[in-house]
């Protein structure tokens, strides 16, 4: 048994326009997805179609030419408008002008105050050199003090060395003076001794005779 076949929706102009004003009535911006859902139906090109005549005859109905009246009214109302406006625009020039030039006051006094500040700030680095510069001249001459110091320290301990080397060499002297001296006294203490000895004799053979 052969299944019944649903008859195919034929998406036609007439279609599309109550679908699109539909849409339009329910807030809703008509497209070409949301005619195809509420249609159920409709290829993509077939309703792109029908809805471009759509949105052409809503032009043409929306240019429709007004009354005189409407128009004159309209005019003077874009009159006022563009008044208004212009007013508004020049008072918020002038605003936006006092503000630029307030602003550009501010930025001038910050910079005068910056160079101001970068001025003291050269002058305190440049007296910062000026003692670095003499620091650095009390660091040579006292280096050169130092120096000279120590080449007089060189000199006295080469003379305290020479000192001593011939403290060492006199003393050698006279402990070689001494010694010969030690040596001649004994000898003459010896002849001496010798000598008592024979006067002695001497004397005891002249009581003897």
């Amino acid at each position: 048994m052969k299944q019944a076949t649903m008859a195919k929706t034929i998406v036609t102009q007439s279609l599309v326009d109550e679908a699109a004003d539909a849409l339009i009535a329910a807030g809703e911006e008509p497209t070409i997805v949301s005619v195809q859902a509420r249609i159920g139906a409709g290829s993509y090109t077939t309703v792109k179609r029908h809805l471009d005549k759509w949105r052409e005859q809503r032009t043409r109905v929306s240019v429709v030419e007004a009354p005189p009246e409407i128009t004159e009214r309209g005019a003077t109302f874009v009159r006022d408008l563009w008044t208004a406006a212009a007013a508004l625009a020049e008072k918020q020039l002038a605003v936006t002008r006092e503000t630029a030039s307030r602003e550009v006051e501010l930025a001038r006094k910050g910079q005068a105050d910056a160079e101001a500040a970068l001025e003291r700030v050269e002058q305190e680095v440049e007296g910062l050199r000026e003692q670095l510069a003499g620091r650095e001249q009390a660091f040579a001459a006292q280096a050169e003090e130092l120096a000279q110091s120590r080449a007089a320290l060189g000199a006295e301990q080469a003379r305290s060395v020479e000192l001593q080397r011939q403290t060492q060499e006199l003393r050698a002297d006279l402990e070689r003076h001494q010694a010969g001296g030690r040596a001649e006294y004994d000898r003459l203490a010896t002849e001496m001794a010798a000598l008592k000895e024979q006067v002695a004799k001497a004397f005891a053979g002249r009581e003897q005779a």
